[in-house]
């Protein structure tokens, strides 16, 4: 007996695969590896630039150190930039669920013992099922939450993002306390409608 479920559709509970791909984005910036991605090539770019303006290596050793740097300023920008995000996120609209699939009723089903994700009358998109069990609790590795949607991380390949909205048994709040309980973890929160994010997904 479901505690939790949440009802969407097919083409709905595949497009919150942008919105996994935005909290992928918000876990990079917040990391430490970021910072040293963006700043590192920028002090090599500097270091190069002022090395041939100091040398005055204007032939082409001063040449092949102004391209360096070029190249790792292009780098860090395009780290800055979300570049990969946003590739990923033109990847993943590229692949549409199937226009007989997009309308499938989905219930996301949430127990003691972990997620299920089923098709009421019907089978789930691209499968000769009509559920499926997503992950238990002992595989989540992660929970974020942003003002909108949640995500499961899981050791295993079925995690689950969702629209806060699209709950219809119990509420976001209580859910999120459940979740925190039965996976042993704090969701980590990630604003995601802010300026920069929502560019990504343009």
């Amino acid at each position: 007996m479901p505690l939790f479920t949440v009802k969407t559709t097919g083409d709905r509970f595949s497009r919150c695969t942008e919105q996994f791909f935005l909290f992928r984005r918000a876990q990079e910036r917040a990391s430490l590896f970021f910072k040293i991605k963006v700043g590192g090539p920028l002090m090599l770019a500097a270091a190069a630039v002022v090395l041939a303006v100091t040398q005055d290596w204007s032939g082409p050793a001063g040449l092949l150190l102004v391209l360096a740097a070029a190249v790792l300023v292009w780098y860090a920008a395009g780290q800055l930039q979300g570049r990969s995000t946003r590739a990923f996120i033109r990847t993943a609209r590229s692949h549409p669920v199937a226009p007989e699939d997009a309308d499938t009723e989905l219930l996301l089903e949430f127990d003691q013992e972990g997620c299920t994700l089923r098709a009421p009358d019907s089978l789930l998109p691209g499968s000769d099922q009509e559920e499926r069990r997503l992950f238990s609790y002992g595989d989540v590795s992660g929970l974020f939450v942003s003002e909108d949607y949640v995500l499961l991380g899981s050791k295993t390949a079925g995690g689950a993002c969702f629209a806060k909205a699209d709950l219809t048994q119990g509420t976001p709040e209580a859910l999120i306390a459940f979740l925190e309980e039965k996976c042993g973890r704090k969701a980590i929160y990630h604003p995601l409608n802010t300026k920069h994010m929502q560019a990504l997904l343009k």
